[in-house]
């Protein structure tokens, strides 16, 4: 990995060093909701979002504790565990971020700052279990989540790449295995 000292101010990562937009979405996301344990979820939450992130499910304004109670609701319920399935991702750059590599990450105060842009994708989180009055045993779900995330530097973070989701938009419904769609959430 590339050393930033005061002599080396002209530092970048090259671009097999740093993942793309859509790369560092999907292993965010994947580490959030398959992490070995409900600490491990929480730490990729606050390596994932900003503090301060700007959140709406379904039209509603949540906040980042509402954020991770609903992941600890999702992993707590799960029998076997969740996995996310993705079906599709679209990322686009800033508009400072066009022209140049997508990849090009800025040292700030020892932090790396790699791309920022947007992202919308479309993923399926397996393995959710409700159990409804009538089945006390549980019945398995899928979440189905279409989102979009705008991801951008926070100097909070003190780690190699300082991104996180600034903002986030997203659409999720539980859909039946082998059933019919449930209300959304």
């Amino acid at each position: 990995m590339l050393q930033h000292t005061q002599e080396n101010t002209e530092a970048f990562l090259t671009p097999s060093e740093l993942p793309s937009l859509t790369q560092w979405s999907k292993t965010q996301i994947t580490s959030i909701f398959e992490a070995s344990s409900d600490f491990e979820a929480m730490r990729a939450i606050d390596r994932t979002f900003a503090k301060d992130v700007d959140a709406r499910m379904n039209g509603v304004s949540i906040d980042i504790d509402a954020i991770r109670g609903q992941v600890l609701d999702l992993r707590r319920s799960s029998k076997r565990g969740l996995r996310v399935r993705w079906k599709k991702v679209v990322e686009v750059p800033s508009e400072d971020n066009r022209g140049v590599s997508n990849c090009i990450a800025l040292p700030v105060n020892g932090t790396f700052i790699g791309p920022k842009g947007y992202v919308g994708a479309a993923y399926v989180i397996e393995g959710v279990t409700k159990f409804p009055p009538q089945h006390p045993l549980g019945v398995e779900y899928e979440r189905h989540k279409v989102v979009t995330v705008k991801i951008g530097p926070r100097r909070e973070a003190n780690e190699e790449d300082g991104r996180r989701i600034l903002a986030i938009a997203f659409v999720a419904k539980d859909t039946r295995v082998g059933g019919v769609a449930e209300a959304a959430l």
